[in-house]
């Protein structure tokens, strides 16, 4: 890192920073330049005991930063706040070192210092075991269902701490409305998830025979099927015997009005542009003076930008009143 940054053809960013907005992901170890990195302002802890801070500072001369610190990305990138870590950060600082080293958390990861320990430790453990390919569709299901439960977060919060993507969360708590028979094979890896979900829309007894009806479909085809052609055989199947696939464990979302939409898009802009206004009157006058990037400009601007969308959605909504 030392010599890419003498280096000014080496970007030592690159990945990482762009165009002065952070772009690196989350729950990763990765470097940031310090001035990025701002204390935060509702910190629990007001005093850091000044014995201590010096002998970090002393140990971070010495060895470096052996542990990186938490932050969350603010004003979409362009600079972060610090989660956890402040007394390395401070002593990064007093070193006059140019980069620390950081982790970028979501604010549901940030959350979870309001949990109890085992509640903290369940979470933890799951996001850790998450990415191993040996932990079955099963036990992710397990996991994020149970992180459900205690926490009281929906699927796209209990996704999101996690690390995945809404429609993987979907597709993977699917496979909690299979049968045990079902699940156990899915376990030992006699079937595959694909074919597993397939079936799980279909009432609990119709499930193994709908089973057997994508078997039959891999032997005439003499490979694995499409999700299309399994969706399409068991449709046939069960107009054949007279079946429908299982209803839905809750009633589906309300189809909305255009204006409903409009009108939901303008409340979630105004959120955000209240959002930005609050983190700028948090911020001390000192700190603004003297940070450049983001400077009173970008905030501006981005605030003009968010007011634009923001008229242009109530324009729409009052043209169909």
């Amino acid at each position: 890192m030392a010599e890419t940054l003498k280096n000014p053809k080496i970007d030592p960013f690159k990945g990482i920073v762009k165009n002065g907005r952070i772009i690196a992901p989350p729950n990763t170890v990765i470097r940031l330049p310090v001035d990025m990195i701002r204390p935060d302002p509702d910190q629990v802890r007001q005093h850091i005991d000044t014995d201590e801070l010096a002998d970090l500072i002393a140990s971070i001369k010495l060895v470096g930063q052996r542990t990186p610190i938490d932050i969350l990305l603010r004003d979409s990138g362009k600079w972060a706040i610090i989660d956890d870590g402040e007394r390395r950060w401070r002593a990064v600082k007093a070193n006059n070192l140019p980069t620390i080293k950081c982790i970028i958390r979501s604010e549901e990861f940030a959350a979870l210092r309001k949990f109890s320990p085992k509640i903290a430790k369940l979470i933890s453990g799951a996001i850790a075991n998450m990415g191993r390919s040996e932990m079955s569709i099963i036990d992710k299901a397990e996991a994020i269902q149970g992180i459900m439960d205690k926490t009281g977060w929906n699927q796209g919060q209990a996704g999101q701490v996690l690390c995945m993507r809404p429609w993987t969360v979907t597709e993977t708590m699917k496979v909690l409305k299979l049968i045990p028979e079902i699940r156990e094979m899915l376990v030992r890896k006699q079937i595959k998830p694909g074919e597993a979900i397939a079936v799980s829309f279909w009432p609990p007894e119709k499930q193994l025979s709908q089973l057997e009806v994508i078997q039959q479909l891999k032997e005439r085809l003499g490979k694995a099927p499409k999700a299309e052609d399994m969706h399409y055989a068991l449709k046939s199947a069960g107009e054949a015997g007279g079946f429908q696939p299982r209803p839905p464990s809750k009633k589906g979302r309300k189809q909305l009005a255009p204006i409903e939409i409009i009108m939901r898009k303008t409340m979630r802009l105004s959120r955000e542009l209240v959002r930005s206004l609050e983190e700028l009157s948090k911020r001390p006058e000192s700190v603004l003076a003297e940070q450049k990037n983001p400077s009173y400009y970008d905030l501006h601007q981005e605030l003009l930008d968010l007011s634009k969308h923001l008229t242009r959605e109530i324009g729409r909504a009052s043209a169909q009143l």
